[in-house]
């Protein structure tokens, strides 16, 4: 949901937009607090703009994003998705979150960067307040009001976490705790798709969270991750957010528990988008026309009868699907889509040493780090690690020992 903005003219320049345009528009301070006079009002945009829609898409979007620059950006966004779902007729609802995670940091002799880092640690337990409350709120209204519709929520950056807080209210935070109300806590956000591009959670987020397997995946059909190639510059952002912070959802593979990643991969209910991850950063440079085109055709199959199944998820079937067969999904290891190599790690790992508990445990993830930063090391490291695919240098393959600099 959007805002209502007043356009502002700059001599000798266009003007900019700063109404909405196509989106119901839900403004949230940072206090967190919400009327019902206005979740009332945004549901009223939203049947005006669309009074039966099949699917409905919520942005939010994340840290130091005002007004203006979150509605020019969903007003970019409406208009690159809307021809996607009217290729088959699909009557679609746009929705944009727009929270005041925006900061002003006055220029003061070098300490600029300090006073940036307070201000991006401040605005966590905003992001995760708005999530439990008014997006929650919104949510479930939206899901009473249409109950036939599809809810999808495409998130960015810190805006991830909004969105976790608002699918998984129960999450125990350790640190940056929400201060605000949970509205109705015992009711389930039900969505189709949730998207974290560019995601600003801690990457081990979810083994962290306390939530059960069972709970994290009944609320929602597919979780959609962009992460970085592990071989790449990676987003810049994120990338500093790591030495402030720690490691980004959208900087390495999810670190799930053991019942959580079993549950997740054997029911196929997350993907992982590693292709074209921007070094900038910024919202649309997440949600270029190529991603929505392959997110919206992954949602089509999932939610309109006899769609036609796209190549990514006909893969991970086709993985999920393969006789026990170790040399077989050896080959997947290569596969050009991180999703497919994730899913056959899966596999091998549950083939070789019983269960994949390596993957939740850092075993693998200390192999992708001396992947990233020191690929010499990893023989020394095959010597003594606990898992077998390591061992007999399974994991990782060849090809990516090569790719990573280390010759055979």
């Amino acid at each position: 949901m959007l805002l209502l903005l007043t356009s502002v003219v700059s001599l000798g320049q266009e003007p900019e937009v700063h109404t909405p345009d196509g989106f119901a528009p839900l403004w949230l301070e940072k206090d967190g607090q919400f009327t019902p006079e206005a979740l009332e009002a945004t549901l009223n945009e939203l049947s005006r703009l669309q009074d039966d829609p099949e699917q409905i898409v919520v942005f939010i979007h994340g840290f130091k994003k005002p007004r203006a620059g979150s509605t020019r950006d969903y007003n970019t966004l409406v208009k690159r998705l809307r021809p996607l779902f009217e290729s088959d007729q699909s009557r679609v609802g746009f929705v944009g979150v727009q929270w005041d995670s925006a900061v002003d940091i006055p220029s003061s002799k070098g300490l600029d960067a300090l006073r940036m880092i307070r201000a991006y640690h401040d605005m966590v337990p905003v992001a995760r307040t708005v999530g439990r409350g008014p997006t929650r709120a919104l949510l479930l209204a939206l899901q009473e009001k249409y109950p036939k519709a599809h809810i999808s929520l495409l998130a960015h950056s810190m805006g991830c976490e909004v969105a976790a807080a608002a699918v998984l209210p129960e999450i125990t935070y350790l640190d940056h705790k929400p201060f605000g109300q949970t509205h109705r806590p015992q009711d389930d956000v039900q969505l189709d798709m949730l998207v974290l591009a560019g995601s600003d959670l801690d990457y081990d987020f979810w083994y962290k969270s306390g939530i059960e397997a069972d709970e994290v995946e009944e609320r929602t059909r597919l979780i959609w991750f962009t992460v970085a190639d592990y071989l790449s510059k990676g987003d810049k952002a994120l990338n500093t957010r790591r030495r402030i912070r720690g490691m980004a959802g959208g900087s390495a593979f999810p670190r799930m528990t053991l019942p959580q990643l079993d549950q997740a991969v054997a029911e196929r209910r997350i993907f992982i988008d590693h292709k074209d991850i921007p070094r900038s950063h910024q919202f649309l440079d997440y949600y270029t026309d190529e991603r929505l085109e392959r997110m919206v055709a992954v949602l089509r199959y999932l939610t309109v009868p006899r769609a036609q199944q796209p190549e990514e998820i006909t893969d991970l079937d086709e993985i999920l699907a393969a006789p026990h067969d170790l040399e077989l999904l050896l080959s997947y290891l290569d596969h050009p889509n991180y999703a497919s190599k994730f899913y056959a790690t899966w596999r091998i790992e549950r083939i070789n040493c019983g269960d994949a508990r390596h993957m939740t445990d850092l075993t693998l993830e200390e192999v992708v780090e001396l992947l990233r930063h020191d690929p010499k090391k990893i023989e020394e490291f095959r010597q003594t690690s606990p898992c077998i695919s390591v061992k007999k240098g399974l994991i990782p393959s060849p090809k990516a020992m090569k790719a990573a600099g280390i010759k055979p």
